[in-house]
């Protein structure tokens, strides 16, 4: 009973974080560079042409997609890194943090606007299927891994699919590219 309390109380407090966002814009808009806002400084390096997805070996690990953002602290010689925290099959314990990057010369730097987002409200967890897609709410594609990734937690079901964040994006994979694991 606390359990479901806890998380109606949680969905609740996403649903005002979330309207207290500009709703109008994805998580990291595709705006050119000399679009920013006076005085911010940028934060974000985002896709602008397809840009391979390379593992921590420099492996083909999948594709990124015009739109995705990728925190602009992350840059290391010309790349720029992501890591997805996989959890084990009990959701308790941190298996393994898998870091991908992206060559920045598909990249610009950008000014997003910050979301506030609860990271976790959900009691199940997911795994991208290899070859699944990710996607922003407006339905842009904006990232696949070959190899999948997960399990990890979600904040919601929608109806674009299972919400969760991806370094600086608010993402959705569709219920066909996941597999849900039941954590009891």
């Amino acid at each position: 009973m606390k359990k479901k309390i806890w998380i109606l109380v949680t969905v609740l407090l996403l649903v005002v974080a979330l309207a207290g966002c500009n709703s109008s814009a994805p998580a990291a808009s595709s705006a050119p560079a000399s679009s920013q806002p006076d005085g911010q400084e940028p934060n974000v390096w985002v896709v602008t042409a397809e840009a391979p997805v390379t593992d921590e070996m420099g492996a083909a690990a999948g594709t990124a997609y015009p739109g995705f953002a990728v925190n602009i602290q992350s840059e290391k010689d010309g790349k720029a890194t992501f890591a997805v925290a996989e959890m084990d099959d009990k959701g308790e314990n941190m298996k393994n943090l898998k870091v991908f990057s992206m060559d920045t010369k598909y990249m610009e730097k950008q000014y997003v606007e910050p979301q506030a987002v609860i990271l976790i409200i959900s009691t199940d967890m997911i795994k991208v299927n290899p070859g699944g897609a990710l996607y922003n709410e407006a339905g842009d594609k904006l990232i696949t891994f070959d190899s999948g990734v997960g399990p990890f937690y979600f904040i919601q079901k929608s109806d674009q699919g299972y919400m969760f964040t991806l370094d600086s994006n608010v993402v959705f994979a569709p219920e066909n590219d996941v597999t849900i694991i039941k954590i009891s």
